[in-house]
């Protein structure tokens, strides 16, 4: 992830330390193991932006910031990933993909065993292996939120259901740097 100005390495400045965080926060990768932000989630998956005021990360990323509260509303909104609501107190994740690859299960795994994980999904246009793994194509990036939401509950011979999300569209922060490598989120 390049610094500030292109110049790689350089510490990022405050705004953009705090737009990589939320981006993080609300990643496929996170929420896929990330229970307790999950939890807080409405059912139309809007999270209190009070809530992620009071994480401690984001806590420290605002406190040299002149309206911390301001500031963190104003990054949201400059996060491609995340959607604010009107009155500006509730946040919710954007994946912008249609397109998961389920990182742990092989693809000699019987498909009938991989439908049976997705049995409650209803918005699959497609389940095939790749030469890897499997791959999941779903009809929206609601779709496959929701799908990413329900495999973080799940788990497939013991272990934690894990994906990549490919973005549909790649996403970049105020200053035109990916927020996802290169056009994939691992997760």
């Amino acid at each position: 992830y390049p610094g500030v100005a292109g110049v790689p390495n350089a510490p990022l400045g405050p705004e953009s330390a705090l737009e990589k965080q939320l981006s993080y926060y609300f990643s496929a990768e996170n929420l896929s193991r990330d229970a307790y932000l999950v939890g807080q989630m409405d059912s139309q998956r809007y999270v209190p932006i009070n809530l992620i005021a009071n994480f401690p990360k984001i806590r420290t990323l605002t406190s040299t910031l002149e309206d911390p509260s301001e500031a963190l509303v104003k990054a949201m909104q400059r996060c491609p990933g995340l959607n604010v609501d009107v009155d500006r107190k509730l946040v919710r994740p954007n994946l912008r993909a249609t397109v998961l690859l389920l990182r742990d299960i092989l693809p000699d795994t019987p498909k009938m065993a991989v439908e049976e994980l997705l049995k409650d999904v209803s918005d699959i246009k497609s389940i095939e292996p790749t030469s890897y793994a499997w791959s999941i194509r779903l009809s929206s990036d609601k779709a496959c939120l929701n799908v990413v939401l329900q495999l973080a509950k799940k788990s497939f011979n013991g272990k934690p259901v894990r994906c990549k999300v490919f973005q549909t569209q790649l996403a970049t922060s105020s200053n035109g740097y990916p927020l996802v490598y290169p056009s994939v989120g691992a997760v």
